[in-house]
């Protein structure tokens, strides 16, 4: 919608809604709290101001303020409630006829009053308050006419009230941001700046002028503003130090400044020894914090992988019975020794009677999750030859490796399969019993972290 559009719109709109001096007053209840009611109206009045109708319409909302004054003098003094409650309604009143003007005005001051919240936020009030009083004098008065029905005053000083709050941002950013650096510089030139650091003076001067060109062109990036602020500042800082330098040498004797000389050069000296020793002592630090921070990331890993075996444990012993399978805990392994495996004598073959418990397994690996190494380790008791021994074995540690991998269980590069034939017995072969203990496959879950090369528990047997 063009301009013109708009303003006819808001024109509109005004003598549609004119608002009369006195508006209409509702009552309210007889029945209303009056300390609530006056609670609500202050909460509105602020929400009010918030919308700017303290200077869109100034004389509605003052009404409105001094009618809630004399609801809470009424208040405090123990009036009669129905009077209470009449001035809280007439405070209403004024109050919706407030707001009512800042509605159909928004359109044409939107602009308006979007600098003057930009003023506002750049702290005008208080660094510029002669400056930006005198815009919210001439902006009052507009809102005086709108609230009498009279169009001109926003017309006419729309524009130019954009440019005032405007300024009046841009010097009361410069002034918050600058001011150090410019009453410096001020000082420079008072201590003899022009005669004693000319040249610093006119680079001084350069900076907080490019310093100030740079605040102006990124009033809302608060990053630019401050870093622009403080090379401003500092440079001036180094200028008037200059100065006063410059000025206590221009009185000092030929030996003064000899003298002089000889203690920088000593203090120097005595300065770049103290940083090397710091250095020093701030590398040995360094490495014992980063030897601390070692030991503690390891400890922490060592904890979470030990939460984590102790979890993945738990988890095994509840998925078998005693019947189906011995599960313990083989440093950070989990052994599972699968008690109810059992393959046809002399051979390597796996049976459908051994396909719930294998199943057990695969549903428990895939449970805990994770990258893990596997080995399955084959087991056999004395009965026979040695040779013989090593061999079924290795081929029963196969059956079940192969098992797993086809199944997907495991991936073929993280499993091995390993036969140990009669040579770590866990029992007696000497007895029957003993003997079959020893006719064993251990299943032993490790994550790839661990190492899946150490053999399994203890002293292990063999078998037929």
């Amino acid at each position: 919608m063009s301009g013109l559009k708009l303003r006819l719109v808001f024109i509109s709109s005004l003598l549609l809604a004119a608002c009369s001096s006195t508006p209409s007053v509702t009552e309210l209840p007889s029945t209303a709290d009056p300390q609530q009611e006056i609670t609500r109206i202050e909460d509105e009045l602020k929400q009010a101001k918030d919308r700017q109708a303290d200077v869109i319409a100034p004389e509605s909302f003052d009404k409105a303020g001094q009618y809630l004054n004399k609801a809470k003098e009424a208040r405090s003094n123990n009036k009669d409630q129905k009077n209470i409650l009449y001035q809280v309604a007439v405070a209403q009143a004024y109050l919706d006829q407030a707001n009512h003007i800042v509605t159909i005005a928004t359109p044409s001051l939107q602009v308006v009053m979007a600098k003057r919240q930009d003023a506002i936020n750049a702290h005008a009030p208080e660094l510029l308050s002669e400056e930006f009083n005198t815009a919210e004098d001439q902006l009052k008065e507009v809102g005086k006419q709108l609230e009498a029905n009279d169009l001109s005053g926003a017309e006419k000083n729309r524009a130019q009230l954009e440019g005032l709050y405007a300024s009046i941002e841009v010097d009361s950013i410069k002034k918050a941001k600058l001011s150090k650096a410019r009453d410096d510089i001020m000082s420079a030139l008072k201590e003899g700046a022009e005669k004693l650091t000319p040249q610093t003076l006119t680079w001084a001067e350069k900076k907080v002028n490019d310093d100030e060109a740079t605040i102006v062109n990124n009033l809302h990036n608060t990053s630019v503003v401050d870093t622009a602020a403080a090379d401003a500042t500092a440079s001036a800082s180094r200028l008037l130090t200059m100065v006063r330098k410059a000025k206590i040498e221009k009185e000092k004797s030929p030996e003064d400044l000899a003298q002089d000389s000889e203690k920088n050069q000593i203090a120097e000296a005595a300065a770049e020894q103290k940083l090397d020793q710091e250095s020093a002592r701030a590398a040995a630090l360094a490495a014992e914090k980063s030897k601390i921070d070692a030991h503690l990331q390891s400890t922490k890993e060592e904890l979470q992988s030990a939460t984590k075996l102790e979890e993945e444990y738990d988890k095994a012993q509840k998925t078998f019975t005693t019947d189906e399978a011995l599960v313990y805990k083989q440093g950070n392994k989990i052994v599972l020794r699968l008690k109810g495996l059992n393959f046809p004598s002399n051979r390597s073959i796996i049976t459908s009677d051994n396909y719930p418990l294998l199943a057990k397994v695969q549903q428990l690996m895939q449970d805990t999750g994770g990258d893990k190494v596997v080995t399955v380790e084959g087991h056999t008791d004395s009965t026979g030859s040695a040779q013989r021994n090593s061999k079924l074995s290795q081929m029963r540690a196969e059956a079940v490796k192969d098992y797993l991998v086809s199944n997907k269980t495991v991936d073929e590069d993280k499993i091995k399969a390993r036969g140990f034939g009669d040579t770590q017995p866990i029992a007696s072969n000497k007895t029957s019993s003993g003997r079959a203990e020893n006719r064993r496959v251990d299943v032993i879950i490790s994550d790839e972290s661990a190492s899946a090369e150490e053999s399994s528990p203890g002293n292990q047997a063999s078998e037929e």
